[in-house]
C-alpha cells in the first residue's frame, strides 16, 4: 500500500501536536539550563548561552562605558566566573540594540534571562496571534522546533521574528507606518532585513519604505546621542572583527545555515564558496524583486519567498535564525487555505518544520543541511508563483518553471 504522507499530517493532528509541543519545549528547556548552569556568587544562577554577552555587555556599559560593551578582552574576564576553558561570547550588535538591554544590567543573571525570554516569547506569540487570526497562530510559533533552540541560546531571533512578522502584517492590510517602525526595529540584526528595502521598492510600498528609513536613523540618532561617538566607533571595529571570525572557522560553520557555511563543512574552499554565495545572494534578490513588483501575486506568496530569501541571502545566519522561518510556514498555511494544498506540499513543509531545529544537530556530524530548511520553503513559494504570472514573466530573472501539475492537487 502506498504510503501518502498528506493523509497522515490533517489538521487537527497539526493542531494537537502545536498544544503539546509548548509543554514539552518548555520541560526540555528547564531540564537543558539547570544541567547547563551552576550558582556564582554575586550573580545569581548562571549558564553559558549566547545570552550571556547580552547581559555582561549591558553591565561593562552601565559599570565602566558604552564602548567597552565591544571590547572583548573586558567581557572575556567578566564571563571568565561563568564560562569554562577560556570560552566567552562577544557582543556584535550595533549600540541601538545595547541601548535597549542596558536595563538588564541591573537585575540577575537569571531574572534578565526570565524578563527577556519572557518578553520574547510574548511578543513572539502575539505576532503568530495578529498573522493567522487566532491564538492557534500562537500555539503553531510556539511548536516550531527552531523556537526552542532560540529560548536555549537566550537568542534575539524571536525578537527578530516578531518585528518581521508584525511589519509583514501590517503591510499586507495597509498599515504602512507601523510596518515601516516595525522594519526600523529589525535594523538591531541588520543581516535579518537586508532584502526588505528592495521588495518594499520593487512592491511600491512607499510610505513603508520612507518611515523605515526615518525610524532606523532616528534609532542611530538616540543611541549615538545617548552612547556617544566612541560606541559607534567600537561597533565598526567589531565588525570587522565578527568577519574574522567567520572566515576563518572560529564561528563553527555547523552552527550556520547559509550556503557558504554549508560548502565550508563540506571541505569546499573560502574563495569558491563566497563566490558561490555572492552569486546565490545576486538570485535571490533577483527574484525577491520579481515576486514584489507582480501585483497579480498574493500577498502571501510574497512573504514566503522574502521571509526564506531572507535566510539564504547572507552568509552570516546561525541556526537559531531558522525562528524566522515559521512566518513562511504561516504565510503560506494561509496561502493554502485559499488555493488548497498540492500533496507535494506536504513533504516540503515537514523538511522545513522538522529541519528547522536539527541543522546544527547534524551539522555537527559533518552532514552540512543548513540551508535545507529555508530553500523548501523558498521552492514551495516559487512552485506557485506561476499560478498567478506566465512562465513568460519568468524568464528574464532565468528562473526554472516549478509549475507541478493540475492533478497533484489535494485538500489537506
Amino acid at each position: 500500500m502506498r504510503f501518502e504522507l498528506h493523509a497522515l499530517i490533517t489538521g487537527e493532528r497539526v493542531r494537537i501536536a502545536s498544544q503539546m509541543a509548548p509543554v514539552a519545549y518548555l520541560f526540555a528547556l528547564c531540564f537543558f539550563l539547570y544541567a547547563l548552569g551552576k550558582p556564582v556568587y554575586g550573580a545569581g544562577f548562571v549558564f553559558p548561552i549566547d545570552f550571556l554577552c547580552f547581559w555582561t555587555a549591558a553591565e561593562e556599559a552601565r559599570l565602566v562605558g558604552p564602548a567597552f560593551a565591544y571590547e572583548n578582552q573586558f567581557l572575556k574576564t567578566a564571563q571568565a566566573p561563568f564560562t569554562r576553558d577560556g570560552m566567552y561570547f562577544p557582543f556584535m550588535y550595533p549600540p541601538t540594540f545595547l541601548l535597549t538591554i542596558l536595563p538588564l544590567s541591573s537585575l540577575s543573571f537569571l531574572t534578565a534571562y526570565i524578563v527577556f525570554m519572557g518578553l520574547s516569547l510574548s511578543v513572539y506569540a502575539v505576532t503568530g496571534r495578529l498573522v493567522w487570526g487566532n491564538w492557534q497562530g500562537a500555539m503553531f510559533l510556539l511548536a516550531f522546533p527552531a523556537t526552542l533552540n532560540a529560548a536555549a541560546h537566550g537568542q534575539t531571533s524571536l525578537l527578530t521574528c516578531a518585528c518581521l512578522g508584525v511589519g509583514l502584517y501590517c503591510l499586507k492590510n495597509r498599515r504602512m507606518v507601523l510596518a515601516g517602525v516595525c522594519f526600523a526595529l529589525m535594523t538591531f540584526k541588520p543581516q535579518a532585513g537586508v532584502l526588505i528595502p528592495f521588495a518594499l521598492l520593487a512592491g511600491r510600498y512607499w510610505q513603508a519604505f520612507i518611515v523605515a528609513s526615518f525610524g532606523t536613523i532616528l534609532w542611530a540618532l538616540i543611541s549615538w546621542a545617548v552612547l556617544g561617538t566612541d560606541t559607534w566607533l567600537a561597533f565598526l571595529e567589531q565588525s570587522s572583527f565578527a568577519r574574522s571570525l567567520m572566515s576563518s572557522g572560529v564561528l563553527e560553520f555547523h552552527k550556520m545555515i547559509s550556503l557558504n557555511a554549508a560548502l565550508r563543512l563540506g571541505g569546499v574552499n573560502e574563495d569558491l564558496a563566497i563566490i558561490l554565495q555572492a552569486a546565490l545572494s545576486c538570485l535571490l534578490l533577483a527574484v525577491v524583486v520579481l515576486a514584489w513588483s507582480k501585483d497579480a501575486i498574493p500577498f502571501e506568496l510574497k512573504a514566503v519567498v522574502l521571509v526564506s530569501a531572507g535566510l539564504l541571502v547572507t552568509p552570516y545566519s546561525l541556526s537559531y535564525d531558522l525562528t524566522l522561518l515559521v512566518l513562511a510556514v504561516l504565510f503560506f498555511a494561509i496561502y493554502a487555505r485559499a488555493y488548497s494544498y498540492r500533496s507535494s506540499d506536504i513533504y516540503l513543509l515537514v523538511i522545513a518544520v522538522a529541519f528547522s531545529g536539527a541543522t546544527r544537530i547534524l551539522g555537527d556530524v559533518g552532514i552540512p543541511i543548513g540551508p535545507l530548511p529555508a530553500a523548501a520553503m523558498l521552492y514551495l513559494g516559487l512552485s506557485r508563483l506561476q499560478d498567478h504570472i506566465t512562465y513568460s514573466e519568468l524568464i528574464p530573472f532565468g528562473a526554472i518553471r516549478l509549475k507541478g501539475r493540475e492533478n497533484d492537487t489535494k485538500a489537506v
